[in-house]
């Protein structure tokens, strides 16, 4: 098949990488792919090596950009267009109905939030060929808002990872903090709803009785929103935290940086469709500390330890007791691997996905 990835947004975060894996993934099983990007350095420098054209949608209905499009799904003969947010799958559509093109459109839905149902939408939902959605609690939360989209054209394909090229690069956390610390790591966009004032006040309150305890925090603000971190690190030095929390920056392999842990902490604030870093967790054989934001379809008790970020010492004696018990941590990380071989498997991805594109 000739396949069309357009990537969501400008930056490099969670829907970047999914594209670019499963762009990846495609070309390896012999299939043709090509990836728009919007114009990006970073975006360019990592889909470099690919068939990608670079191409600004203003909006749903940017003609110009419809016409691009559609000049580069007959010059490179595109049996399906993958997109990844609606003013992209809007566009996709247009330029099949203005342009005659003979090519099915499938969307994927990354986010939790209910459908939008404005006089443009109703016309959308009809017209997407597979709108495929990352969890069942993604799907839910969409459909609660009724939206008019028939129910053979949803479809539910949990999220999945790779296993990275080189499982042993990255940065070097046992460097930065000591090779006798007990390493709790985050990994994920620097922003309030992520959690990282939580992880704040949990080293704040094990600092004086678990002082080996150390939280390495991975990962950057979204553009334009750089002075949250700044926040957040001058945060840790008012309250004395600089011994147990540890900003480490962008890391581009989360898994190697989780395999460096002792356990990885996933506190979301707000509900998420899913929740790749807890698979990136489990891929990595290490126990997750996560809140009940992470749908009970990603993980549950059995796999990891819920906590509750509205009470706090409860939280820190889970995290001191994980710490003690290192027979309690390799049974929640083997868990979480069978987990992961069973239900979220990239090949398992991969075969499912490849069942959309061909209409199964």
């Amino acid at each position: 098949m000739n396949i069309l990835q357009i990537v969501p947004n400008k930056g490099w975060g969670g829907g970047e990488k999914y594209v670019w894996e499963l762009s990846r993934s495609l070309s390896e099983a012999g299939h043709a792919v090509s990836v728009v990007i919007p114009p990006c350095d970073i975006l360019a420098k990592k889909f470099a090596g690919m068939d990608t054209a670079t191409l600004r949608f203003r909006g749903p209905y940017d003609l110009g950009a419809i016409r691009r499009l559609a000049r580069l799904v007959r010059k490179n003969g595109i049996d399906v267009i993958h997109t990844h947010i609606f003013k992209h799958a809007s566009a996709a559509l247009l330029a099949r109905k203005l342009y005659g093109l003979n090519v099915r459109v499938v969307m994927t839905r990354h986010l939790c939030r209910p459908a939008k149902t404005g006089l443009h939408y109703p016309w959308l939902y009809s017209h997407v060929d597979r709108l495929v959605f990352v969890s069942e609690q993604a799907k839910k939360v969409f459909l609660s808002s009724a939206p008019k989209i028939p129910a053979d054209r949803i479809t539910v394909i949990p999220n999945s990872v790779r296993l990275p090229d080189d499982t042993a690069g990255g940065t070097n956390v046992r460097e930065s903090v000591g090779p006798d610390r007990f390493v709790i790591g985050f990994a994920g966009t620097i922003m309030p709803a992520k959690g990282v004032e939580f992880i704040l006040d949990l080293a704040e309150n094990l600092r004086d009785t678990s002082p080996e305890i150390v939280f390495a925090i991975a990962g950057n603000p979204p553009e334009g929103k750089e002075d949250y971190l700044v926040f957040l690190k001058n945060e840790a030095l008012r309250r004395g935290l600089q011994n147990c929390v540890k900003f480490v920056g962008f890391v581009e392999n989360t898994i190697a940086f989780f395999r460096q842990t002792d356990a990885v902490i996933v506190p979301t604030l707000v509900p998420e469709s899913f929740g790749m870093v807890v698979v990136e967790a489990m891929l990595a054989r290490k126990p997750v500390l996560f809140t009940d934001n992470i749908p009970a379809e990603v993980i549950t008790p059995e796999e990891g330890i819920r906590i509750d970020p509205q009470d706090i010492p409860e939280c820190c004696r889970s995290i001191v007791g994980l710490q003690h018990d290192p027979a309690l941590r390799e049974s929640l990380a083997e868990r979480g691997y069978r987990r992961w071989q069973e239900r979220f498997s990239y090949d398992l991805f991969l075969t499912r996905m490849l069942d959309v594109y061909r209409n199964r």
